[in-house]
């Protein structure tokens, strides 16, 4: 702003041809300096539109691990819930647990009836509901129990077509679960 005040006041000061020389020149390399960055201000936020619409264009999964009770089942359930949330469609095709320090997945054999079938292609808020038998809980209690030594969290693993999502599960929830299936003879 200053620059073009005083701009002004020369030209309407002194001889029009000097003010032409000095400073039409100088204008003319501003206007290319500003074209310039504005062209770089461009780009640079094209690559970041790129990069932002690149990694939101996955694969994306919320896993909720719950005890449930279904209305025709006389004990609990230990159950998943996945919901795609991403851009991407989802085609799951298994889970499994993981203790951390244990050298083993738990790989269950077998989904409960009322499972909805594997593999699966989720679409955005698509939901998928999975329950694990009791024998399943069982294991994972004992194998929990092999793993004392170490303080242990547990977690439930989703295959996707191009990689795992993870979970965390409640170990009261699995020892209790365990401990019940037991006692009923369940597991």
């Amino acid at each position: 702003m200053a620059f073009a005040l005083g701009a002004a006041f020369g030209a309407g000061s002194g001889d029009a041809d000097q003010f032409a020389m000095l400073f039409l020149p100088a204008l003319a390399a501003l206007g290319g300096w500003v074209s310039g960055v504005g062209a770089l201000a461009a780009v640079l936020a094209t690559l970041w539109l790129a990069d932002r619409q690149r990694s939101e264009d996955v694969e994306a999964l919320d896993i909720r691990v719950s005890t449930l009770i279904l209305s025709d089942v006389p004990f609990p359930l230990l159950g998943v819930t996945i919901t795609s949330t991403g851009k991407r469609p989802v085609l799951v095709s298994g889970t499994s647990f993981r203790i951390n320090g244990a050298p083993n997945y738990l790989q269950p054999t077998g989904y409960y009836p009322g499972s909805d079938a594997l593999p699966v292609r989720l679409l955005y808020g698509e939901r998928l509901n999975l329950f694990y038998y009791p024998r399943a809980v069982v294991r994972l209690s004992q194998m929990l129990g092999d793993t004392a030594d170490q303080p242990a969290k547990v977690f439930v693993s989703v295959r996707s077509t191009t990689r795992e999502f993870e979970a965390k599960v409640t170990i009261n929830d699995i020892n209790s679960l365990a401990s019940r299936y037991e006692r009923d003879h369940l597991g």
